[in-house]
């Protein structure tokens, strides 16, 4: 039988920090500030309306609590997405990854 810890198990190794930082301590420092057991999920190629269209799916589609952070550094702008439930940050990287 499988239990939900074995499903957020599941959904670490999905969710395995393979995502590449423009500016690694600037994501260390959000990191560190971020609640114990959220998830944080980038976001590329964003444009204005690419972060409308994720606010508006979050809004309709996420059961848990979630926000966007984002930060800029020298040159680099990095936006993502941190998520208090594994199964929201899962169905957010199969949508918009």
């Amino acid at each position: 039988m499988t239990t939900i810890e074995d499903d957020d198990e599941e959904f670490d190794d999905l969710l395995g920090e393979d995502d590449e930082w423009e500016d690694q301590e600037a994501y260390n420092q959000i990191i560190e500030r971020m609640p114990d057991g959220w998830y944080m999920i980038k976001i590329t190629n964003f444009t204005a309306k690419k972060l409308r269209d994720i606010a508006e799916w979050c809004s309709t589609n996420m059961i848990g609590e979630y926000k966007e952070v984002n930060w800029r550094t020298g040159c680099a702008y990095s936006v993502a997405m941190q998520f208090a439930e594994s199964k929201d940050a899962v169905l957010f990287k199969l949508m918009w990854s």
